[in-house]
């Protein structure tokens, strides 16, 4: 919607519907509430950006953790535990 009305001003600014009188003021005028918008939705994208990365270095946590997790549940199936209590380690096969 910001695109349209863009073009509206411009095409608005470029004709004669602006009086010669006020017509530099109002393109001046025009172009600084530009710069504020698309100051306003940079600062937005970039913060967008900031949250898409904290959650994905969140679920990459999160999955290391549950791995973590299911290793310790499992861990005597992972390791050969003696009755006397030695842990002899798997056999990794690569």
């Amino acid at each position: 919607m910001h695109v349209i009305r863009r073009k509206t001003l411009f095409i608005i600014a470029g004709n004669s519907y602006i009086s010669e009188a006020y017509r530099e003021r109002k393109i001046q005028d025009m172009t600084l509430r530009l710069d504020g918008l698309y100051e306003v939705i940079i600062d937005l994208e970039n913060r967008i950006e900031d949250a898409r990365l904290r959650r994905a270095a969140i679920e990459t946590e999160a999955i290391s953790l549950k791995n973590l997790f299911r290793i310790m549940k499992n861990f005597g199936e992972l390791y050969d535990i003696t009755e006397k209590g030695s842990v002899c380690a798997p056999e990794i096969i690569f």
